[in-house]
Order: structure tokens, then C-alpha cells, then sequence
């Protein structure tokens, strides 16, 4: 699959000299992924994915700063039948982050310099949990997950708790929500529709809040919908 991302240029929340801080950015992206059901009870899957961004930042017009990074990721998981309604999973994620980040300093003066700094960033998580199916082609899930983050300026941990059902109405419509909390207080929340009008078409629409907790000091709780449409040939 490929994916490409192009914001507009918008104000964040914060003031630089009496003047709105502009944020822009930009990302390509690309996965290659593979999958097995060895049998009735046992699967595995893996993917490699690799992205390139780039992000922006200026004073009306004048560069503050901007940050470009390669990513390279790796994923892993198994998933396994433990009973007749319940399935067990676990999913493994590595990737680094090359980036180059400049920053713009003695703006408003005429030769105005920078400083260019190179880091790595490395991300390990392991995500684990159980899936009931209640009833025909309805289930709950109950996940935990842990994360861990590291650069130049140091290490951070997430531990997170993920909660969601996805409940079947008619064979056509599905229902979903889901939440989630992590060790330093941030909560998130997903709900969203599962339309199948024929068996060779789906219809997946999604609402997030606050899932990307990160960006909330610049420019508030995220807010993300997401709408998609699969084809079976």
C-alpha cells in the first residue's frame, strides 16, 4: 500500500513575538505486508513499512525551523485460537528514525544563521490481549500495551489499555467503539460504522478523539475521521 500526507499551513496555539507560530508538513508513505493460516487455530503475519516526512515551522513568513526524517519499520504477530470464542494475539513493532533537524536563529537579522542537528529515534512496543466473540460475528477486546522511545535526549515508556467491542447488528451493518488510557493520563476514544451493502464491498467509517495526545500543546485535542471503501475482485 501507499499513502501520501499534505497538511495546510495553520497557526498553531502558540505566540513567537507577538506573531501565530505556522506549522506545515508533509509525509510519504509505503508498506509491503504478508500473512499464513497454518491452520484453523494459528496465523501469523509480518510488515515492513518506510515513510519520509518533513515539518515546517515560520514566523509569518520567516523560517523557525524544519525537521525531515526516513523511517523504516518492522512488524511481527501471531494470532491463535485459545478456545471455540476466544483468540489470543500479540504484535510486536520495531523501527529508527533517521532525521536531520535545522533551526533558524537571529531571524529578523540580515545573514541569519542556523543549526543543524542529527539524531535517531528508536521505538520498540508489544501489544498483547484477548478477543471474545459474545455472540455471531461480535466480539470484545481487552489489549495491553507497552512502549518505549529513545533518542538523544533520553527515554520514554508508555504503558497502554485498550478497550473496544465491535457488535454486528444485521449481517450488512456492524457497530464499534473503543478507548483507550496510558500511564501519563491521556485518554482516547474511537467509535465508528461497518457498512456492507454486498459481499465484494465494505464501507468503514471512523471517528478518533484525542488520539494523538503529543500535539495537544500547539493545537489542541486531534480530532480524526477517517472514511474507506474496499472492493473485493
Amino acid at each position: 500500500s501507499l499513502a501520501q500526507i499534505r497538511s495546510n499551513e495553520h497557526d498553531t496555539l502558540q505566540e513567537t513575538l507577538g506573531s501565530k507560530t505556522k506549522f506545515s508538513d508533509k509525509m510519504d508513505y509505503a508498506q509491503i505486508q504478508w500473512g499464513k493460516k497454518f491452520t484453523d487455530d494459528f496465523a501469523i503475519g509480518a510488515n515492513f513499512n518506510y515513510s519520509y516526512s518533513e515539518i515546517t515551522s515560520k514566523i509569518d513568513e520567516l523560517k523557525l525551523y524544519d525537521s525531515s526524517s526516513n523511517s523504516y519499520g518492522i512488524r511481527l504477530g501471531t494470532l491463535y485460537r485459545l478456545a471455540p470464542n476466544l483468540l489470543g494475539g500479540l504484535v510486536a513493532d520495531y523501527s529508527w528514525s533517521p532525521s536531520n533537524t535545522t533551526i533558524y536563529y537571529d531571524t529578523f537579522i540580515p545573514g541569519a544563521g542556523y543549526t543543524l542537528t542529527k539524531d535517531t529515534t528508536k521505538q520498540f512496543t508489544l501489544r498483547t490481549g484477548p478477543s471474545y466473540e459474545y455472540r455471531k460475528d461480535s466480539t470484545i477486546n481487552l489489549d495491553y500495551q507497552y512502549g518505549t522511545f529513545r533518542n538523544d535526549t533520553g527515554t520514554l515508556e508508555v504503558n497502554r489499555m485498550f478497550a473496544g467491542v465491535d457488535h454486528r447488528i444485521v449481517d450488512a451493518l456492524f457497530i464499534r467503539a473503543g478507548i483507550a488510557l496510558d500511564n501519563h493520563g491521556n485518554t482516547s476514544g474511537t467509535c465508528g460504522l461497518g457498512i456492507y451493502p454486498f459481499k465484494t464491498v465494505s464501507i468503514d467509517i471512523g471517528y478518533q478523539y484525542n488520539m494523538f495526545p503529543e500535539v495537544q500543546p500547539d493545537f489542541g485535542r486531534a480530532h480524526t475521521l477517517t472514511i474507506s471503501l474496499s472492493w473485493v475482485l
